[in-house]
């Protein structure tokens, strides 16, 4: 498949236009008696608001010289080429990339990413919340969760979960943990969890241990 050439930067035929009455020392009012149109359609063409039309390429090409193709083609690639400028800055392909990504709705309803209407500031958030550089970068699972073996979860929204959680847990100040002592306290933890009342110190005592709780 060959790949269809595209110039970096857009020229309006405008700007070309301007440069061929500038070497002519003609003005746009020139121009415009000797092709018997008004002096503001020459005037819109020379500031990229009036398209040049075929009618209007004929007329170019006999008052300038050069073929009608010439002036169409220019105006063919300028307006390709600021279409896509302006596809670009929509952002719809990367915009939607990102709702396939992640449940973008339900994390913007929890508050766990910012309203944004930039593209760019939501892949920012998206990519902050997964713990990755870029959408480029697969988000990793590390975690596993009892499920209906009819019925798997989400993948990306566990992926979301997880990582929502793990900045929760980062948020929290806790003490170096130790295996040892966790192990010792287990028997008064599990003593809290007798009366509803008490387990509200449950949090607080794992935070001794060092081990960051987050609901």
């Amino acid at each position: 498949m060959i790949e269809q050439l595209i110039p970096a930067r857009a020229v309006a035929p405008g700007r070309i236009l301007n440069r061929e009455l500038k070497a002519r020392g003609w003005t746009q009012k020139d121009l415009a008696q000797i092709m018997g149109r008004p002096e503001q359609v020459i005037s819109e063409i020379v500031r990229a608001k009036k398209r040049i039309t075929s009618e209007t390429a004929l007329e170019l090409a006999d008052a300038l010289g050069g073929s009608p193709q010439f002036w169409m083609n220019l105006e063919a690639n300028y307006r390709l080429v600021m279409s896509i400028q302006q596809k670009k800055e929509k952002g719809i392909a990367r915009r939607s990339r990102l709702y396939s990504m992640v449940p973008v709705r339900e994390l913007l309803t929890r508050g766990w990413i910012k309203q944004t209407k930039s593209v760019d500031e939501l892949e920012k958030e998206i990519c902050s919340l997964l713990g990755i550089s870029s959408p480029d970068q697969k988000p990793m699972l590390e975690a596993s969760f009892r499920h209906s073996k009819g019925r798997e979860p989400d993948r990306n929204s566990v992926i979301c979960w997880v990582n929502r959680v793990k900045h929760l847990a980062r948020e929290q100040e806790s003490i170096r943990f130790s295996r040892a002592k966790l192990e010792k306290a287990i028997p008064g933890i599990l003593n809290h969890a007798r009366a509803v009342e008490d387990v509200k110190n449950v949090p607080g005592l794992l935070r001794n241990l060092g081990v960051h709780f987050v609901i």
